[in-house]
């Protein structure tokens, strides 16, 4: 993923939990339900994909955390810049471009 930094929760102030659930519509198109204050998405959509990533990695296997890689740099191609990164929705699409890399 770009190079968002991450810093533990310890070091945060005044921190907000927002919880998003990944729905799937009636055509098969993947999407994210979530409320928050407008513009917060800026800050969010990153970090959307990054953190469960970034605890993943933690309890993979060698070969499993590279196939993990691979589907994240496949994800940074089809973003192409971090401002791309950040259109709401493009986490879905950007993880859907990688599936058949992390399904291999």
């Amino acid at each position: 993923m770009w190079p968002w930094s991450i810093d533990s929760p310890e070091q945060l102030a005044n921190g907000k939990v927002y919880v998003v659930k990944l729905q799937e519509s009636k055509v098969g198109r993947l999407s994210v339900n979530l409320r928050m204050a407008w513009g917060q998405e800026l800050i969010l959509t990153p970090v959307a994909a990054l953190l469960p990533l970034c605890v993943l990695s933690k309890e993979l296997d060698d070969q499993s955390r590279i196939r993990l890689g691979e589907t994240m740099l496949q994800m940074n191609r089809y973003w192409g810049t971090p401002e791309s990164a950040t259109r709401i929705g493009s986490e879905v699409e950007a993880f859907k471009s990688a599936l058949p890399i992390l399904l291999g």
